[in-house]
């Protein structure tokens, strides 16, 4: 500890891991949890310092990141060598993020920390928390490490072998109350980034529905409606960076939108802010009429992820009846109606779930294509403790989170030829539908 005006003042180090995976992509990827922490930790007169090797706008990766669209972009990443449960997997594996030598000559720049928060990400990124703890380790043997997050709420004795000294699991509060920090429903202290590209925010917590393979539930026990103060501040600092991009990232928030979105407006208007929103964790269609979507065009909802999973009948009323083939279409007119084309309207498309044959994802293409609109197909990951992760415990080892990897999972229900059979049919009816915005524009 160092002395600040007569007292001791307890440092804080938070640190966002690298990704190790066949694939990453700054999908709009930020931890505002982690952010959260720092600010309460700030309100208590905690020192704070912050790292995060995802960060594309840090000088060193600026120079060498490809951008993308609306703030997303690559990261920088280099080639290393598979873990051994990934030998048949067909790609090249990867370390997306800053590398070592960065974070250690930052390391040498600040004092001692008392202690150390790492973000978890998805259970199958716990090797970059695993090179966050061993540098950490290696500077630091006294220094107490916590690790919070999806993957230590999804695997909390997992992540217990990586020798740190705390994980929580949740929104547990044990760690503050130790401490004697009070938790509070704090703003996540954004001006720890020199430099923001886009905005991430939450407007509600959690999801009041239970679809058989979601961990909503495991992360939010309860769906709640955020302090609408707070989140006009967060809205207020992002406009004062002149920042145009901001992804929501409520797994509900259309269940509370005639009361959110007015609220919103009328926030936009009075402050003369103008964001383009993107809803990339996906939307209920079955709450899209034409109020809402002419009250998402208003506010400046830009790119619409829609939630379909399925067009299989049966399984869709197994995944949680969710939706309907009537309430897809239903949604997509009434978007259309106020001005969403299919290039800002992206369905996503569940592949590759325990007992699912392609057969069953390609005619959910070639549907989703007649309605003119965009495909992502998303690949399943099985999350520990939901109906469909532990059909999973069949096929693999749910106990080690490498297993949850949504391409290798992938791969191995469908099979490497199928599946990139797949995704060049999804990719040939996006280039379609892409060249139909052009051509109008």
């Amino acid at each position: 500890m160092v002395t600040h005006r007569g007292r001791l003042t307890p440092i804080a180090l938070l640190v966002v891991p690298p990704i190790y995976d066949f694939k990453a992509y700054d999908f709009w990827m930020k931890f505002p949890g982690l952010l959260k922490i720092a600010s309460t930790l700030q309100d208590s007169g905690w020192q704070i310092y912050f790292f995060d090797f995802l960060d594309r706008a840090h000088p060193w990766m600026a120079t060498r990141s490809k951008p993308g669209t609306y703030g997303r972009g690559k990261y920088y990443a280099v080639e290393v060598p598979k873990p051994t449960i990934f030998k048949a997997i067909a790609r090249r594996f990867k370390r997306y993020g800053l590398p070592k030598q960065i974070f250690e000559q930052f390391l040498n720049s600040i004092p001692k920390p008392d202690y150390v928060f790492i973000a978890g990400g998805m259970t199958y990124w716990y090797l970059g928390v695993k090179e966050v703890v061993e540098i950490i380790r290696s500077y630091y043997p006294n220094t107490s490490i916590v690790v919070g997050g999806v993957y230590p709420t999804l695997m909390p004795n997992h992540a217990r072998r990586l020798e740190v000294d705390h994980i929580v699991v949740g929104n547990d509060t044990s760690l503050f109350n130790k401490l004697g920090i009070k938790s509070t429903s704090a703003t996540p202290l954004w001006r720890l980034y020199p430099k923001l590209t886009y905005g991430v925010i939450n407007f509600t917590y959690g999801c009041p529905l239970n679809c058989t393979y979601c961990a909503a539930h495991k992360l939010h026990e309860r769906f709640i409606v955020r302090d609408w103060d707070i989140v006009a501040d967060e809205l207020l600092y992002f406009g004062k960076l002149g920042i145009t991009d901001i992804a929501i990232y409520d797994d509900a928030l259309l269940f509370k939108a005639k009361e959110i979105l007015p609220k919103l407006l009328d926030l936009l208007h009075r402050y003369n802010l103008r964001f383009r929103f993107h809803t990339p964790n996906g939307s209920h269609v079955r709450l899209i009429d034409r109020d809402t979507a002419n009250l998402m065009r208003a506010t400046g909802f830009t790119t619409i992820f829609l939630s379909y999973e399925t067009h299989n009948l049966q399984r869709q009323k197994l995944l949680g009846n969710k939706v309907t083939e009537e309430d897809l279409i239903s949604a997509i007119e009434a978007l259309r109606s106020v001005g969403y084309t299919g290039c800002n309207l992206i369905v996503y498309l569940l592949t590759g779930l325990v007992d699912q044959p392609a057969s069953e994802v390609e005619e959910g293409i070639h549907f989703l294509h007649k309605l003119g609109v965009s495909i992502m197909l998303s690949e399943f990951s099985p999350i520990p403790g939901t109906p469909e992760g532990e059909k999973a415990r069949q096929i693999i080892d749910m106990d080690e989170p490498l297993c949850h990897n949504n391409l290798y999972f992938t791969t191995l229900v469908l099979g490497d030829r199928p599946l990139q059979r797949l995704k060049s049919l999804k990719n040939h009816y996006n280039r379609i539908i892409r060249s139909t915005c052009t051509s109008k524009t």
